[in-house]
């Protein structure tokens, strides 16, 4: 195996193990049960390692049966899904982290209560005399 084929090699198993562990994690996620709590994501992530295993086998069979000049469309494909990979994983973070900032803002907004503010205003009555009225409302602002 030449030099160059062997950087060739070593990327394509390495592309196909990042790639089969997204695709197993991805699996497993949809294997996991509501209610596991805390060992959902463990699950999920098990998968993941599962999938990257099959992945680093199968790519270290494939750079042993594919020549030089097969292995470079196939390399050049496979590094393209990996960038789309990635740019899609990041997308869906940015998302998540997004959905979790505004859900604690509502989260906080509901156990933040503005206080009371008293009003009271002199209001005349028929007789010509100033009355007391005191009224409570919420602040609204800040």
């Amino acid at each position: 195996m030449s030099k160059s084929k062997t950087l060739l090699g070593i990327c394509f198993v390495l592309i196909l193990g990042f790639l089969s562990l997204i695709a197993g994690t991805l699996v497993g996620t949809l294997f996991v049960p509501g209610d596991s709590g805390l060992a959902g994501p463990a699950i999920a992530l098990g998968y993941g390692v599962g999938g990257a295993l099959i992945g680093l086998i199968l790519g270290l069979v494939l750079i042993r049966r594919l020549s030089y000049d097969q292995l470079r469309p196939v390399l050049i494909g496979a590094a393209i899904i990996a960038l789309l990979a990635c740019a899609w994983l990041i997308y869906r973070v940015r998302i998540v982290q997004q959905g979790s900032a505004k859900q604690q803002f509502e989260d906080d907004t509901v156990l933040f209560s503005p206080p009371l503010v008293h009003d009271i205003r002199l209001a005349p009555t028929w007789s010509g005399q100033a009355r007391h009225s005191l009224t409570s409302k919420m602040a609204l602002s800040p």
